[in-house]
């Protein structure tokens, strides 16, 4: 069911929850954000003709693939930015600040929360 179609014709944000700890279970995939939006919300980010409200949740929780994981929502900023926001979570405000560097260095997007 996907009831925040209704909410599409007021132009506002389709909110999604993507949570990270997911990161450290997937294998040789490149684009686990990506995907897991087609999975579980059936959206296609490259298709999208509405804006989506990301929120990255637990990146303290992703083990070893932090850069791999910073690199790709920078990827997606770059790529989709006119019509993403993403708010990320951190219980470790020093991995969240080292995040937000890499990702404002490479997408010159402010588009993002912490």
């Amino acid at each position: 069911m996907r009831i925040w179609e209704k909410e599409l014709a007021n132009e506002k944000y389709v909110p999604v929850y993507i949570p990270l700890n997911e990161y450290n279970f997937v294998d040789g995939i490149n684009c686990f954000i990506e995907n897991y939006l087609k999975r579980e919300y059936d959206i296609d980010i490259r298709k999208a003709e509405y804006n989506i409200l990301m929120l990255l949740d637990g990146f303290n929780e992703i083990t070893d693939r932090q850069y791999k994981a910073a690199k790709e929502i920078n990827t997606l900023l770059i790529k989709y930015g006119s019509k993403l926001k993403i708010i990320i979570t951190s219980r470790r405000e020093r991995e969240l600040h080292s995040l937000l560097d890499k990702i404002y260095s490479g997408s010159g997007s402010k588009d993002i929360a912490a």
